[in-house]
Formats: structure tokens, sequence, C-alpha cells
């Protein structure tokens, strides 16, 4: 099954790249028929993916590998699908519809991208850096697509509304950098400034009887998960002499920008877990072992929960890599069967005495479209200095859909 996965992906780049090349975009126009041949190939491609996922339950068909992030290093997800000239149709995400107001509520999964549903037209790709400095220079001769994608949006008090195809991008970015989002936590579009979910708390049970005899019965108990939107937002600062002169600082400032919200992610979901009513907890850890992290293992799987992953700061990290066998022999003593199965994230997100270890696609993050760009050379000192400052205003909130799958770790000492 993988390998007919594998040829239809080869297949689908020898349409839209260049011949001879990995990531190169086809430079000539696509028929009609080869643009069919290709959506074609891609639907196929993601019915094999689910089928894939049913088969191997928690193995992901996309490649990993660990990486440095700005938060740490994580694995790093290579989306095969996400090419030049045809629908971007990775893995879909779930929708819902709420009841109240009739619009459609989009739950975005691990290798789900938002810009999947939010495309720009004719497939083009627009860059915030590069908007900020056209905005800070007046040359907007290399940003026709951001100059038509912010079209239809007037400047709200110096500041440009972002549609959501530019804010789609940025957050997948920030997905890409986000260990919370790399472990598996889903994304949720909240239509409106505050969004209600259900969320089980007790399992059903299932029971066996003799004949005419009654089941006894078991309850299914869910309660409410809200979310309600709070201001996420960052500043950024540049010289007017590197924004004009430098060729490259529209790709810094992405860079930034994704990165900076990719921070902020993980550190108030971490932050949040540390507090969050009905999580399990493994304390007074002091020096961090192996048998630690089976202890928070067992504690998650009483509770029917499946761990998926641990984080923890740099620190304890090191500890691990540095225990040896007890034979002395002066070989490293490798992660117990259990937790070597479990992705490994190093994030100073967390503080050293500090971690988590549980079912990462139980985090839930809502987002709210249309966030707001401001670009100012008068702000603070920019006016006496000569700088640029650019904020990036949106909202958001974060939550978990069972508490009872994610282990606390405190008391760890380095």
């Amino acid at each position: 099954m993988k390998g007919r996965r594998m040829q239809m992906q080869a297949d689908v780049e020898g349409i839209l790249l260049e011949p001879g090349t990995t990531d190169t975009p086809r430079k000539s126009p696509l028929t009609d028929s080869e643009r069919r041949r290709a959506d074609e190939l891609l639907d196929q491609i993601n019915q094999l993916d689910r089928r894939i996922l049913l088969m191997e339950h928690e193995q992901d068909d996309f490649s990993v590998e660990h990486r440095d992030a700005p938060t740490g290093s994580g694995p790093k997800v290579k989306n095969p699908f996400n090419l030049p000239g045809a629908s971007a149709r990775t893995q879909v995400p779930v929708e819902y519809r709420d009841l109240k107001t009739g619009q459609p509520v989009r739950v975005y999964e691990r290798g789900a991208p938002m810009l999947a549903t939010h495309p720009f037209d004719n497939g083009e790709q627009v860059s915030i850096g590069r908007l900020v400095r056209a905005i800070c220079t007046g040359d907007w001769s290399e940003c026709d697509a951001e100059r038509r994608a912010l079209a239809e949006n007037v400047n709200v008090s110096g500041g440009f509304l972002l549609p959501s195809p530019i804010w789609s991008q940025y957050v997948d970015m920030a997905r890409n950098k986000s260990i919370c989002y790399l472990g598996g936590a889903v994304t949720v579009e909240m239509p409106s400034e505050t969004l209600a979910l259900a969320r089980l708390t007790q399992d059903p049970t299932m029971q066996v009887k003799t004949e005419n005899a009654q089941f006894t019965g078991s309850t299914l108990q869910f309660d409410r998960l809200n979310l309600v939107a709070k201001t996420i937002g960052t500043v950024i600062t540049a010289s007017e002499e590197l924004v004009q002169d430098a060729p490259n600082v529209g790709q810094i400032i992405d860079d930034a920008l994704s990165a900076a919200l990719a921070v902020n992610l993980d550190s108030r979901m971490l932050s949040f877990l540390g507090t969050a009513p009905g999580t399990v907890s493994e304390t007074g850890i002091g020096a961090m072992t192996w048998q630690h992290l089976l202890s928070a293992l067992e504690k998650v799987e009483v509770g029917n929960g499946k761990a998926n992953a641990y984080a923890l700061n740099p620190g304890p990290i090191a500890d691990l890599r540095a225990i040896l066998t007890v034979a002395g022999d002066g070989n490293w003593l490798k992660a117990p069967d259990g937790v070597a199965g479990l992705m490994q994230f190093n994030t100073n997100q967390l503080a050293v005495g500090d971690g988590v270890l549980g079912d990462f696609r139980q985090m839930c993050f809502g987002v709210r479209l249309a966030p707001t760009l401001q670009v100012s050379r008068e702000a603070d000192e920019a006016f006496e200095r000569a700088q640029v400052k650019v904020r990036l205003l949106s909202r958001g909130d974060f939550s978990i859909f069972r508490a009872s799958a994610i282990c606390v770790l405190a008391g760890i000492t380095s």
C-alpha cells in the first residue's frame, strides 16, 4: 500500500514539478487533463492515507525526523502534497456545523493544512514580509499578489485586516515549528468570539449478561469545552535601512512572525497544562530517569489514555541521554519499551523542573481568522531611531479535550 502511495506521489510530482527536480514548480501551464489527473491522484493518495492511518493507528505516514526549532527540537513533518498547481488535498479537516449560527466549525488534525481550506487565488503565495517592505518603501512592483490580496481590505487605524489565506499560511508555518502541533494538537477555527465543544469525561462500559438478565447500564459523561478568544500578538522592530536595502528582509520577517506565534502557542499551552483540572501528575521527581517517564505513562494508561509524546526542558533531556547501563561498561542506557516509541520534544518553553507526557492529540487551539497587521515608523521611539515596527494581532484560545490523557511532571532537578 505504501509502495502504491509512493508511486502516486511520484506521478503527481512528474506533473507539477520541473523535470529532474524535487521542489521546483513547473514553469509551463498545466493542461486541463493534467490538472484533472493531478487532482485525481491526490484524491487517491488521500484515501490511501486514511487506510494506512487506520491500519497503523498511531503511525503517521508523513516522514518524521528530528531537527532544532526555535522552541526546541521535535519531529519535522514533510508534507508531500503542498505542491503548486493543483488542489492541496492532504488530510482534510473534520467539519461540524454550529447549530446556533449555521457556520462551519473546522477541526484540523496534524497533516491537514488550513491553507487547503482557504487557498490563494491561482495558487499564489503571499508574504507578510514582502507586504511590510512594500508598505514601508512604497514600492509595490514585486508585490502584485499582496496588493490583490489586500484589495478588498481597508486600512483600519493604520492596520490591514489580513485575508484568511494569508493568516492560514502563517498558522500552518507556526504549526510546523510548534512542538504541541507536531505532537498532534488540533486546530479549531472559531467562527465567533466563543465556541463550545463537547468533551468526554467518562467512558461507557460494555457488559456481558446471561439469558433474561438485565443490563445494569453505564454512564457516558460529557461536559463543555469552552473556547473564548483572547488577544495574541507580537511586535518586531527593524531599521528602515534594513527594510529598504536587504533583499531577504521579507523572508526574515516571515520566519520571525511564524516563530513568534509558535513560541507563544507552545508557551501558553504548556503553562496551561500545569494548572488544568483533571490532569494526572508525577511530582517530586528529582533527577530525571526513565523510570519516572514509565510511571507517568502508567498513570495515563490507567485512565484509558494512549500517550504519544513527552516534552522536557533541555536539561533533563541531557540527563536522560547521560544515563549509563548498570553494568558500568560505558554504554548509554536506552529508553525502555513504551517510552522508546514516544516522540521526544526538547523545548525551552518548559522550566527545568517541569515536563509533560501524554496524548498531545488531546490539545486544542482555537484560532480566529482575519488578524490585523500594523506597520508604524512613529510608535515608541521608532521615529527618532529611523526604525519600523510591525505589530501582528490575532485572537484565539486553547484547552484540552481529555485531561486524564495528560500527565504533568513536576519537581525535576538537573
